[in-house]
């Protein structure tokens, strides 16, 4: 009876610690090894789904407008998704970057090669407007209609859990790095408060109809405990 006792001591024990070990889990790949040594289902992992990135499913219209609202087994709805990444997020700028590597074939260059792919890369990497900036970039196959940036406010928002929440100043207009549109989200409020901090429960993404070329907004929620390394959000 001690024994079992024991038992369900160590099994309640373990319960309540089931979020931080998934949470240490998650992120286990970036302590192991430098990003350099990153694998490529490790990189698509980071990209697509992690605690800085997202990919969801979403219905595209087709043809008839936004006003259609088919079944999924209609022919004139394509099966889609949208991928939200926290692109101002070191290990998303590292998981670019190894993705680069990995295209070109850096492994195998010789050490010249490297030194000049490393030096064009190097803004990637440093990304100065990040200590500004929180960035996200969404990755959508729809065709989107041009916005001005006052419609982007409206259709392209950052929260917290509260409802706190930063100003939208810039946004690409076009893809063309390949890695989603960017959305450039003022880091610091006028106390000089940034949005996020290790105390933080949740960052909301939202994405507004005019964005997705439909009546109805998407939400993406990232869990910030997730988003701790060494002590501080990585976002």
């Amino acid at each position: 009876m001690v024994m079992n006792r024991r038992l369900r001591v160590c099994f309640r024990v373990l319960l309540g610690c089931g979020a931080s070990i998934f949470a240490l889990t998650a992120n286990s790949q970036l302590d192991q090894k430098p990003y350099q040594q990153w694998t490529a289902d490790e990189v698509e992992k980071l990209l697509s789904n992690s605690p800085w990135a997202q990919t969801q499913p979403w219905v595209q219209m087709h043809e008839l407008g936004p006003l259609y609202k088919p079944a999924l087994s209609d022919p004139m709805a394509t099966d889609a998704s949208v991928t939200v990444r926290l692109r101002s997020a070191l290990p998303m700028r590292q998981a670019l970057a190894r993705l680069r590597q990995l295209k070109s074939k850096y492994d195998k260059m010789s050490d010249r090669d490297r030194a000049a792919f490393d030096e064009k890369n190097k803004p990637l990497l440093e990304c100065p407007a990040c200590s500004d900036y929180y960035v996200i970039t969404v990755d959508f196959p729809a065709i989107l209609k041009a916005m001005t940036l006052p419609e982007a406010k409206l259709n392209v928002q950052i929260f917290d859990q509260a409802g706190q929440t930063r100003e939208l100043v810039h946004f690409t207009q076009a893809n063309a790095t390949g890695e989603g549109i960017a959305f450039f989200f003022r880091r610091l409020n006028e106390k000089g408060e940034p949005l996020l901090t290790p105390q933080s429960k949740k960052l909301i993404v939202l994405l507004g109809p005019k964005f997705l070329n439909t009546t109805t907004s998407k939400t993406v929620t990232f869990d910030v405990s997730r988003m701790i390394l060494n002590g501080n959000v990585a976002f």
